[in-house]
């Protein structure tokens, strides 16, 4: 069975700073001291080939594309997904293969500027 993971986005409320910060399924905060949630985003189970797990909201890109593509949950596949910047879905790749080629390049929140169509 898969890990329950999160990771979730903070924003303090003095100072507008965000980060990203991990808790596991029995560990989510809520709001911790002067800081808020913004994002909750799943751990989909999988690494990239340099080991980094890869969460929902994730970029990722592969040797045969020229493009990221975005980790998501599909709500009519019951499964996590990969979307393009034009919105075209793909089915997610075996873990093998994400492991063997795929790169995580960061997230929608952190690099929305990576998701744009050129």
């Amino acid at each position: 069975m898969k890990e329950k993971k999160f990771k979730g986005l903070y924003e303090t409320t003095n100072n507008g700073k965000r980060y990203w910060e991990e808790y596991g399924i029995c560990g989510k905060p809520g709001l911790i001291g002067a800081c808020w949630i913004i994002e909750d985003l799943q751990f989909i189970g999988r690494e990239d080939k340099d080991g980094k797990e890869i969460y929902e909201s994730d970029l990722v890109e592969y040797p045969i594309t020229s493009f990221p593509l975005e980790v998501i949950w599909d709500d009519f596949s019951c499964g996590f997904m990969l979307r393009n910047a034009k919105g075209a879905l793909s089915k997610m790749p075996s873990e093998e293969t994400m492991a063997e080629y795929s790169i995580n390049i960061g997230n929608i929140y952190s690099n929305p500027e990576l998701l744009e169509v050129k």
